[in-house]
């Protein structure tokens, strides 16, 4: 039981992108303020280089609200993991019942994170940002749906190949 790639990352899975939905938001929010607030001040209007020192600003900002990007990319990564690791490990069929019952869990604890998070981004401090993070407010809004998607495809590769009990022919 002690194996990796199975459905039982699936909660780990739940407190990642939750954790990283919020960092992007937290960090989009305060790259922002900073920035923003350090333009606004004057402080780039002191010398000869006051062109590049605004332009260096206006690229801060921009990265900052590349959260929905990393998002992605984590959320892509980490699924596609999950799916090799779930082929390349062998499960004894006695453990689906208890892998249902995960998957189950799983999709369970994702509706109050998935409302923690709609309730965090559509706050009056980050409602400003809602175009920016279409991916992630997508992913989190329909948490439940993603982690039950992940579950059953996870569950049906382990079911699959402890049942055949050979390799799917991806790996030996």
């Amino acid at each position: 039981m002690n194996k990796k790639g199975g459905v039982q990352d699936l909660l780990f899975a739940v407190a990642l992108f939750f954790a990283i939905g919020m960092i992007s938001l937290i960090a989009v929010n305060v790259g922002s303020n900073v920035l923003g607030g350090i333009k606004n001040a004057g402080v780039a209007e002191l010398g000869p280089n006051e062109q590049l020192i605004n332009d260096t600003l206006d690229d801060g900002i921009e990265i900052s609200g590349m959260g929905d990007t990393v998002f992605l990319i984590i959320f892509a990564g980490y699924s596609l993991v999950l799916l090799l690791t779930a082929l390349a490990t062998e499960f004894n069929p006695a453990y689906f019942i208890l892998f249902f019952m995960i998957s189950i869990l799983g999709v369970v604890i994702s509706v109050p994170f998935s409302n923690a998070y709609e309730q965090f981004y559509l706050s009056d401090a980050f409602n400003s940002y809602a175009g920016n993070f279409t991916i992630t407010s997508t992913v989190m809004s329909n948490l439940p749906f993603v982690i039950g998607a992940m579950s059953l495809i996870l569950l049906v590769v382990t079911y699959a190949r402890a049942r055949t009990g050979k390799d799917l022919g991806f790996f030996g």
